[in-house]
């Protein structure tokens, strides 16, 4: 059935060229139409298994913490905070700001009106103390008495501040904040301003998500040109939006043209025709087009993992026209064009739809992962192979008949022919041997030693990214990290049990600082003095006003201060009440700021196990940059259990498609061969498999495939036709096609070496590896394997 449909195919692109054509005019120009629309998300967060406890949580965390729409700008000077309220200004006058915060109160929000609201449980017992001093007794005629010296001697400027604060309460409030702010931000300003005045911080909100990149372009050029006289810097979702867009494009602009050129002049140079990089890299180029056309109407916006397709599809793609090819020129020397395409058709037609059907189900596989990121990037290189199959089976031939009119030399390799020579000698068996070994090893030490797995999020961003170096900045000149790790305290936890918690991690100097409702909340001992001041202070306003009186001051002008003073000091508000609720339960949330960012395993281990030992029962931790630690065993389990799958499925289709299991197995030895080895390679140097290069191993899963079954396929065929010389016969034919495929493939991928987003680069690395180790298997251990367990008819 197959046969026969392929024969048809064949028959009806020889018959037909102008439906040919048009058929590639109509696919093209749907394609152009739908380009638009493929868009890259630029998010890394769209990797991440959303209903994952551990991302769920971030999400909660994120947006209780800080909004999405929140840019961080530095400003640098050296009068940096009088130029504030003018910056300010300048930022609010954009029509793409929706708001701008530089004061302290500004970035602290309803936390500064809950201060205000109890401002005696901030109080230390020094603090207290100097504050009944200055309201009651001695301490209070004393203040009293120099209010007319005072006025005296600023009888405008002093009047105002005396009626506003008549005892002078306002230094000791100061230096309470003084004490409980970071030493390195200067308490003595309004605003957010570093300690020695190089810098100040502004919190720009946006009226767009970042992840609208031309929202986010429009509002970085918009405040650069109108801050253009400032020294500034950006840091947050827009800035890194922008920037990954940027490297992203790069990237795919990048890896398409350097893979398309490099597989290009090795084509050239290898077949020694000038027809051979136009006929086998153009029709790609076609393919690509509607890939990401196609695909991106039907997926949507991709992760920044598909920034790679382009030079995966080059690569991979052009080996189904050089396997066409390299059958089509043989069947040429025997017959016409028509009978040459009918004849590669029915040949080469049915191991090139089991190789795309194999590495499409590979691909697949990644749709089973719970990364749903990792979903539309299989499906979008699936996609692709069904593309670049119809392509090598339509547009090749068509073109072959425009472009090519006489027959063609028989294609020979110096490469192939010095492996012909060596496959029946020593070194040969040597070869063969080591890579079997090899393999074991790699296996065993799989095995024994494991692979380890990192699905921390940044590994796809690179280490020198400037967003990085500013974060780095800003965590020295804080003197502690800006990213804190968030703790979820059940809420039916009393916030008194919370407190002195967060106070011993202080003291172990684990934490700098703390923000969070437990500041709202007094100890026992606080909370003992607190009630006894507040019943000292029925009667005060008018004991004060008397006294005002005794020192010659008219207490009317000053009584409304001191009953707003006083109902202030009296009241005691209504205790904060947990504000997140996940999954059911309410919880308290408490953020904690380390000294650094806690960028190792180890340390956010141990800052995890003093966090549960001191607040003494279950608590949900999101720790920065920690996310690899929740997802890592979730990625190795998603790798199992996908390579199973895909590999169960790939070895069904395999046999059935194969005629034995026997032909099947061995079309997996380069698989495992280039699998074993790289994973083993991995396992001795500790080189972890992340979300950038996770899909090495299905990827080698279809390269090792398609080279073992055009080997082995092609190995039978020569077995059926009575051939004496099988392995000669297959290795200067198809692999000749391997070695042209294999060394495709490795340009196409090692293109990806060179990408500046370090996962792509870490993905190319892999598989250059497992790409040579699967090549070599192919040419040198699989005719050795095919003439043992595959009987020859003839002498070999």
């Amino acid at each position: 059935m197959i046969g026969s449909a392929l024969e048809r195919l064949g028959r009806w692109v020889v018959g037909s060229p102008r439906g040919v054509l048009l058929f590639l005019s109509l696919m093209t120009l749907g394609a152009l139409l739908f380009l638009p629309r493929f868009r890259i998300e630029s998010d890394i967060a769209t990797v991440l298994p959303g209903d994952f406890e551990a991302v769920e949580l971030r999400r909660i965390a994120a947006t209780e913490l800080t909004s999405d729409r929140n840019l961080l700008m530095i400003l640098r000077g050296e009068s940096v905070a009088a130029s504030i309220p003018e910056v300010v200004d300048t930022l609010l006058a954009s029509p793409l700001v929706e708001s701008v915060a530089a004061t302290t109160e500004d970035f602290l929000g309803d936390r500064v009106s809950r201060f205000r609201e109890n401002p005696l449980i901030h109080l230390s017992e020094e603090g207290l103390s100097r504050l009944s001093s200055r309201m009651f007794g001695e301490g209070r005629k004393r203040v009293l008495s120099g209010i007319p010296r005072r006025i005296a001697e600023d009888p405008f400027l002093s009047l105002q501040m005396v009626r506003r604060d008549p005892l002078d309460l306002a230094p000791i409030f100061e230096d309470t904040a003084r004490e409980k702010a970071p030493a390195t931000l200067d308490s003595s300003s309004r605003f957010v301003v570093l300690a020695d005045g190089s810098a100040a911080f502004l919190r720009i909100r946006g009226k767009k998500k970042p992840f609208d990149i031309e929202y986010s372009k429009a509002l970085l050029g918009d405040l650069n040109d109108r801050l253009s006289n400032y020294s500034h810097t950006f840091i947050g979702g827009y800035a890194i939006a922008c920037q990954d867009e940027q490297r992203i494009r790069l990237d795919l602009y990048r890896s398409s043209f350097l893979s398309a050129f490099l597989v290009s002049i090795f084509l050239l140079v290898s077949g020694r025709s000038f027809w051979d990089p136009l006929l086998l890299v153009g029709p790609i180029g076609i393919v690509i087009v509607w890939t990401l056309g196609y695909g991106g109407v039907m997926l949507g916006p991709l992760t920044p993992l598909a920034t790679g397709a382009a030079a995966v599809l080059v690569g991979l793609g052009v080996d189904f026209g050089i396997h066409y090819l390299q059958r089509y020129r043989e069947e040429r020397l025997r017959g016409s064009y028509d009978e040459a395409v009918v004849s590669t058709h029915v040949g080469a037609g049915r191991p090139l739809l089991l190789s795309m059907m194999t590495t499409v189900l590979a691909f697949l596989s990644l749709a089973l992962s719970r990364f749903h990121g990792l979903f539309g990037f299989g499906i979008l290189l699936g996609i692709g192979l069904v593309f670049a199959l119809l392509s090598a089976l339509v547009v090749l031939p068509w073109m072959l008949r425009v472009l090519t009119r006489s027959t063609p030399k028989e294609a020979t390799s110096r490469v192939i022919e010095c492996i012909l020579a060596l496959v029946k000698t020593r070194i040969g068996k040597g070869v063969t041997a080591g890579i079997i070994g090899f393999a074991l090893l790699g296996w065993g030490w799989v095995g024994f030693r494991g692979v380890s797995f990192d699905a921390d999020p940044s590994r796809l961003r690179p280490s020198d990214d400037p967003m990085l170096a500013s974060a780095a900045w800003l965590e020295e000149s804080l003197g502690f990290s800006p990213i804190p790790v968030t703790v979820l305290v059940n809420g039916k936890k009393p916030l008194l049990e919370c407190k002195p918690a967060v106070e011993e991690l202080e003291a172990k100097g684990l934490v700098r600082l703390s923000l969070g409702p437990h500041q709202e909340v007094a100890s026992a001992g606080i909370d003992k003095r607190v009630a006894d001041f507040r019943g000292r202070l029925p009667g005060w306003v008018d004991a004060t006003c008397k006294e005002m009186e005794e020192v010659g001051l008219e207490p009317d002008g000053f009584r409304d201060e001191l009953v707003k003073l006083s109902r202030s000091l009296e009241q005691s508000p209504d205790p904060p009440t947990p504000q997140i609720r996940y999954r059911g339960e309410v919880y308290w949330m408490i953020q904690l700021f380390p000294p650094h960012l806690l960028r190792d395993r180890e340390s956010r281990v141990a800052m995890e196990e003093a966090i549960v030992q001191s607040f003494e029962e279950d608590v949900h931790i999101v720790a920065a940059m920690g996310l690899s630690d929740d997802l890592s065993d979730l990625l190795s389990e998603d790798l199992v259990r996908c390579t199973a799958l895909s590999g169960l499925a790939v070895l069904v289709v395999v046999f059935l498609f194969s005629g034995g299991i026997l032909a099947a197995v061995l079309s997996l030895v380069p698989t495992l061969a280039g699998i074993g080895i790289t994973l083993g390679w991995m396992a001795f140097f500790e080189a972890p498999l992340h979300l950038g290069n996770f899909v090495a191993v299905p990827f080698l899963l279809g390269i090792g495939l398609d080279d073992g079954i055009h080997m082995v396929g092609r190995y039978r065929e020569a077995q059926r036709l009575g051939s004496e010389q099988p392995t000669d016969e297959v290795l200067r034919t198809t692999g000749y096609s391997v070695w042209r495929t294999s060394v495709t493939t490795f340009l196409g991928f090692g293109s990806l070496a060179f990408s500046a987003t370090p996962g792509l680069s870490s993905l190319g690395l892999l598989l250059a590896v497992g790409i040579g180790v699967c090549f070599l298997t192919s040419v040198f251990a699989l005719p050795v394997l095919c003439r043992c367990f595959l009987p020859v008819r003839g002498p070999e």
